[in-house]
């Protein structure tokens, strides 16, 4: 693999975690407690 690839695969899995993240905070503030 070359670094040029390993770069876009780190960059595409840190925007997939931060939205996963925020999508959960939503959702955690959404929820009756």
């Amino acid at each position: 693999m070359s670094t040029s690839a390993i770069v876009a695969i780190i960059a595409v899995t840190i925007m997939v975690v931060y939205i996963l993240v925020k999508y959960w905070r939503l959702y955690n503030k959404s929820k009756p407690k």
